[in-house]
């Protein structure tokens, strides 16, 4: 495909995705007359309007001829938007019945530059505040489909830059939705009376593809707000609390359930400074990579009432200088685990092995290696010569806490039937019992990376 067409689809799509971001007030005027043509289209005399400042704003009000049980809430149990969406998909699929066999190639380009990536952005940036608004059971309603930017760019598209062309009534037809799509926000349509939305007074973006796609964020505010107060707030994409912006702290981080949440608000306070607030100690770092091998180490100890730190990979010249020596970096590392409970921390003295502690030994095995010794099943199409670094000690994979059974004190039991209503941190099933004592007859004991899991 030629970088003309290329360069002519980047233009269209970022005149959308203007028009489909814009934070300029609605042109009611010509919005009313777009919604009023397509009313007319129906068979159906043009509503009266009913403005709102925002999503939230219609759902929490029942504008004035709008028929007993219905609401904005429940947009999808109402008459018109079916009738308004079978319209749309006909005039989707009349447009593309036009498009001939060599204009397919063009078709395509355009699906990949300008459809998908209006697409992914309304339902990035546009929709959420919509589904905030709404009840859980409501939330996902087909009727934002209908209205969605995305498919109108196309059309226009197939015709601007495709050379698709189209019969007058089917033009006028795109022409009506591309009018709506411009002139206006959301809307929702009843017989007798139709409820529009004015744009956000803000909306923050930023773009994340090659594509030009948007997702919502900001890092000072609210990525989305509206001239009534109503806003949602975003990380990087990811919809979150407007305490993650305005109050991020080590205690709501632990409190917070969802661990998207938490990855968010850890990187808003900042990584240094999470980990000092809350108090946190290195226990384990990464093993060695061949590029990293050949480096020297440095082996800190931390004197105070933080206890001793672990062994660590090359530090800054500042951090080495409080009593780091410089050794070659094994192939096997081994890392202290923290103080035994009741050890507030090491005498400016002692030296690293000044209590008793478990080693922990750190290796790279190949994966056929691992296949083989431990029985599991391993993909055909997997590399099996590649190494994977094996740690035999706690480890935290995302929200799990791997902790091998030599390391569990006895008093602990691991339970298969939880009580019923109370969590079980620990379980394990007869299948992973029987996996577990099978590992520990193929690993010794000091160099067991999966054993007792």
């Amino acid at each position: 495909m030629s970088d003309i067409l290329q360069r002519e689809a980047a233009s269209l799509r970022d005149r959308w995705l203007g028009r489909a971001l814009s934070t300029r007030p609605a042109d009611r005027k010509a919005a009313e007359a777009a919604v009023s043509d397509l009313y007319r289209f129906i068979g159906l005399s043009p509503p009266r309007f009913h403005w709102v400042t925002s999503p939230a704003a219609a759902f929490a009000t029942v504008p004035a001829g709008l028929p007993p049980g219905q609401s904005v809430e429940r947009v999808d149990a109402w008459p018109l938007p079916a009738r308004f969406a079978t319209l749309r998909h006909r005039v989707y699929g009349a447009v593309h019945a036009r498009v001939r066999p060599a204009q397919r190639p063009v078709d395509v380009l355009l699906r990949r530059e300008v459809h998908q990536p209006l697409l992914n952005t309304a339902g990035r940036c546009l929709l959420p505040p919509v589904e905030l608004a709404h009840n859980e059971a409501s939330r996902h309603q087909t009727w934002y489909r209908t209205v969605c930017v995305s498919w109108i760019a196309h059309c226009d598209a197939l015709r601007r830059i495709a050379g698709v062309e189209l019969p007058a009534e089917l033009a006028r037809q795109v022409n009506m939705w591309t009018a709506v799509a411009t002139a206006c926000h959301w809307w929702w349509p009843s017989e007798h009376v139709c409820v529009m939305s004015e744009r956000p007074a803000e909306l923050h973006t930023e773009t994340w593809t090659a594509t030009g796609e948007q997702r919502p964020h900001h890092a000072d505010g609210p990525s989305a707000r509206y001239a009534d107060g109503w806003a949602t707030y975003a990380w990087h994409g990811t919809r979150i609390p407007s305490w993650v912006i305005h109050d991020p702290t080590p205690e709501r981080i632990s409190a917070e359930p969802n661990v998207e949440v938490r990855r968010c608000a850890i990187e808003r306070l900042g990584w240094p400074a999470y980990i000092a607030r809350a108090e946190l100690r290195l226990v384990a770092t990464a093993p060695p990579t061949p590029a990293t091998r050949a480096r020297s180490c440095a082996s800190t100890t931390c004197a105070g009432t933080r206890g001793c730190c672990s062994r660590s990979t090359a530090r800054s010249s500042a951090t080495a200088a409080a009593g780091s020596t410089a050794s070659p970096c094994p192939a096997t590392s081994t890392i202290r685990s923290p103080p035994p409970a009741g050890r507030t921390g090491c005498p400016a003295s002692s030296t690293p092995n000044s209590y008793a502690e478990p080693e922990v030994m750190l290796m790279t095995v190949t994966l056929a290696t691992l296949a083989r010794q431990t029985g599991l099943t391993v993909l055909d199409h997997l590399e099996q010569s590649i190494q994977i670094p094996v740690l035999d000690g706690p480890q935290a994979q995302g929200d799990l806490i791997v902790v091998p059974l030599r390391l569990v004190a006895a008093s602990v039991q691991i339970r298969d039937d939880p009580p019923a209503g109370r969590p079980c941190p620990l379980r394990a099933s007869s299948c992973c019992a029987a996996r577990r004592a099978a590992t520990r007859t193929r690993w010794s004991p000091s160099r067991a990376p999966a054993a007792g899991r």
